[in-house]
C-alpha cells in the first residue's frame, strides 16, 4: 500500500536511522579492529592487493573475509528482497537480530569474526535499505553520494531543476547522518565496546516504537478521536 505524500515512510526512517548505524559501527571498527571499516570496500580491495604483493598472506586472508562477508550479506538482502518484496519490518528486524546477537555474544568475538559480522551487516544494510523520500540512495558508502551529490547540485545550478536540488540535498542528509554516527562512535569509544553495542542495540527499536506511534495516530484519526 503506498503512504500518503503527507506521512512520512518507514523506508525513510530505516534507510536513515541503518546510515546513522553504519557510521557509528564503522568507527567501532576502525577503533576496535585494526582500522578496519566494515563498508569501505575500496580500501579493502587496495589493502588485499598490497598485503598479496608482500605475501603477507594472513593479513590478506583477513581482508579477503571482510569482502567475502559483505558480499554475503549483499547476496542473502537480495533474497530477502525477493522473496518478502521489501517489507520494511522483516528486513528490520533481520538486521538488528545481528547486531543484538552481536551484542550478547561480543565478548567471545575474536577482532576478525568481528569484522565479518559487521561487514555482513553492512551489505544487508546497503543492498536492503536504500530508500529515502522518494529517492534510491546508498547508505553506507559515502563516496559514491558525495560525486552523486556535487552532479546533482551542479546540474540544479546549470539547469534549475527543483528535483535535482531536492536530491542533492536527500544525499547530503544521508552523508551528515553517517557523518554523525562516526563522531558518535568515536565520543562513546571510551565507554567501552560492551555500552557501545548496547546503545546500537536500543537505537535498533526506534522504528517499531515509531511505527506503533504512526498506526495508533492513524487509529485514532479513523475513529475521530485525535486531536492536535
Amino acid at each position: 500500500m503506498k503512504e500518503n505524500s503527507n506521512t512520512f515512510s518507514m523506508n525513510s526512517v530505516t534507510t536513515g536511522l541503518s546510515t546513522l548505524i553504519l557510521g557509528f559501527l564503522n568507527a567501532y571498527s576502525a577503533i576496535y579492529n585494526h582500522s578496519t571499516l566494515i563498508s569501505a570496500q575500496t580500501g579493502n580491495l587496495v589493502n588485499l592487493g598490497i598485503e598479496l604483493s608482500k605475501g603477507e598472506i594472513d593479513s590478506a586472508a583477513d581482508n579477503l573475509c571482510l569482502l567475502v562477508g559483505f558480499g554475503a550479506g549483499c547476496t542473502l538482502a537480495a533474497v530477502l528482497i525477493s522473496e518478502c518484496k521489501k517489507n520494511w519490518r522483516f528486513g528490520w528486524s533481520v538486521f538488528s537480530v545481528i547486531i543484538w546477537l552481536s551484542t550478547v555474544f561480543n565478548s567471545i568475538l575474536t577482532s576478525n569474526l568481528s569484522v565479518v559480522v559487521y561487514s555482513f551487516l553492512s551489505g544487508i544494510a546497503l543492498t536492503f535499505f536504500r530508500d529515502f523520500e522518494k529517492s534510491n540512495l546508498n547508505n553506507g558508502i559515502m563516496t559514491g553520494n558525495l560525486k552523486n551529490f556535487y552532479s546533482y547540485l551542479v546540474n540544479f545550478v546549470l539547469r534549475h531543476k527543483r528535483e535535482e536540488a531536492k536530491l542533492a540535498l536527500d544525499i547530503l542528509l544521508l552523508v551528515l547522518l553517517f557523518f554523525l554516527g562516526s563522531f558518535l562512535g568515536g565520543a562513546s569509544a571510551s565507554l567501552g565496546k560492551t555500552a557501545m553495542l548496547t546503545g546500537v542495540s536500543a537505537s535498533c527499536l526506534l522504528p517499531y516504537l515509531i511505527f506503533w506511534l504512526k498506526s495508533r495516530k492513524e487509529k485514532m484519526l479513523k475513529n475521530g478521536n485525535y486531536q492536535e
